[in-house]
């Protein structure tokens, strides 16, 4: 990949029927956007499985704990 200031710069460049430096480097750029933008709905999809998994696990410790402790489990209820 290149560093913004390598980009080749080509003198009296009119564009016309040949691509210059600049265009060049913005379209290769292009393929490395597309790359991390494939990379970063990747890591979100993971990212948001754990946190849900996560919020299951918690969700399943909870009711644990009020089946093996159920008088705190009533009088956090207020039943007792």
């Amino acid at each position: 990949m290149k560093n913004d200031l390598e980009i080749p710069i080509q003198e009296g460049c009119s564009c016309t029927g040949k691509t210059c430096g600049a265009v060049r480097h913005i379209e290769d750029l292009s393929h490395d956007v597309d790359v991390l933008r494939a990379e970063l709905r990747r890591c979100e999809k993971t990212n948001s499985e754990d946190t849900r998994r996560l919020w299951f696990k918690v969700g399943g410790l909870i009711v644990a704990l009020g089946a093996l402790l159920p008088t705190g489990w009533a009088s956090f209820l207020g039943l007792i």
